[in-house]
């Protein structure tokens, strides 16, 4: 049990990132849990809520909605579930179907919770703070988006005065914008310019463990420069000019450049392109296009050549699938000054089991075929594949040993 605790541990301290390490090393967890069996259940649980959260941090909410759904009924199943925890998992899945633009499902979802929400304002304000303004912050999102700009304002309003209490800065400054969009809906666009300022104040504030140097903060920083942009408007009470709009985008790029993602940094840059535009700062604005556009095409190469990788796993997967034995063949010619030429050829046949299209899935899900011959690895994940094998396992492996010690037994009789 030490591995699942030592393995969901390790994916809870990196799960913040906000990174594709992260989203792997709690995917790892969940493998660990399951591969424990009976002993690992309990655990199970915890290490896909671990799982999730990484998924929605990195803002995967495609992956993350089936992932939160499975953490939310493992949970359920347990004898003694933890409440907290559930409560936690349904708030997210409400953010991850606002995060996928479902603000209809998301709020449908978020007013089955409410009740459950008012309990927690009602009986411990003060514990529950950050959990209760994270939620209205999204449920005025929602409102937003399906058309009751009203009832956003109300919820966004609840969620700053929630977070205020909290010191967290990352969710306040998040709900700042939410209340933002909703004085904007509602036309108190001095309000929301204030809102906005406040927010990004906090954005940029320094943090001791730097948590906010992550997507969301390149994501928001590149966001307010265009809401900037938008409330230097004619019709606007404040006027921001369009240099501070490139100072906030500027930073963005800063910040994405630290992450050192192409995607992010691609984001940023466009961005930044826009508002230097608006500056009329035109060749600094065509610069940074052009950065942006290269990045982009580096990225949908990389994308179609992982593509064509996976394809072509697949391909030979379901080409394993139905062959019953594979042959594995070595071949090695063995020649020194003081030994003649001398050849040997290995033999091994693997016998695959009947695969499942839901094994074939899950092997392929797991990456280990990527540089192997055949797409399979049997000393890997890739031995659940294999029924038996006749002959030697280091050939299938990589070298073939028995037969190499048997052309140069010397190699292991040399005192050297």
């Amino acid at each position: 049990m030490r591995e699942v605790r030592v393995a969901i541990a390790r994916a809870d301290a990196r799960c913040v990132e906000g990174s594709a390490a992260a989203v792997e090393t709690a995917a790892d967890a969940v493998e660990v849990a399951r591969r424990a069996g009976r002993r690992g259940r309990p655990w199970l649980p915890r290490a896909l809520a671990t799982y999730a959260v990484a998924l929605h941090n990195a803002a995967l909410f495609g992956e993350a909605e089936p992932a939160t759904r499975a953490a939310i009924a493992a949970y359920e199943g347990l004898r003694r579930p933890d409440a907290h925890t559930l409560l936690s998992l349904r708030i997210m899945l409400v953010a991850v179907l606002a995060g996928l633009a479902r603000h209809t499902d998301a709020l449908a979802a978020a007013v089955a919770l409410a009740p459950q929400i008012a309990a927690l304002r009602q009986f411990a304000p003060r514990n529950e703070a950050a959990l209760i303004g994270r939620f209205l912050a999204t449920t005025a999102t929602c409102r937003l988006r399906t058309g009751d700009p009203a009832g956003a304002l109300r919820d966004a309003d609840d969620a700053v005065t929630a977070l205020r209490s909290t010191g967290a800065p990352a969710p306040l400054a998040l709900a700042l914008f939410s209340l933002s969009d909703a004085l904007w809906a509602t036309d108190a666009r001095t309000e929301s310019v204030a809102a906005a300022r406040e927010a990004v104040d906090l954005m940029l504030r320094p943090e001791p463990d730097d948590t906010l140097a992550r997507a969301d903060r390149v994501n928001a920083l590149t966001t307010l420069s265009f809401r900037l942009l938008r409330s230097g408007a004619a019709e606007a009470e404040a006027v921001w000019l369009p240099a501070e709009a490139v100072r906030l985008a500027a930073e963005a790029v800063a910040k994405a450049r630290e992450i050192g993602d192409p995607v992010t940094l691609a984001h940023a840059l466009h961005g930044y392109g826009y508002t230097l535009g608006a500056a009329e700062r035109l060749e600094d604005c065509a610069a940074a296009y052009r950065e942006s556009a290269d990045l982009r095409r580096g990225v949908v190469a990389d994308i179609e050549e992982t593509t064509r990788s996976i394809r072509k796993a697949i391909q030979d997967a379901e080409r394993m699938a139905g062959v019953q034995v594979h042959e594995v063949y070595s071949g090695i010619a063995l020649s020194t000054v003081h030994r003649p030429l001398s050849t040997g050829v290995a033999v091994t046949h693997v016998t695959f089991r009947a695969l499942s299209p839901a094994e074939l899935k899950w092997y392929l899900a797991t990456e280990e075929w990527r540089g192997r011959a055949g797409a399979y690895a049997i000393q890997g994940r890739g031995s659940a594949l294999v029924e038996r094998i006749e002959g030697d396992f280091w050939n299938v492996v990589a070298l073939p040993v028995p037969l190499l010690i048997e052309l140069a037994p010397d190699l292991v009789t040399d005192g050297d």
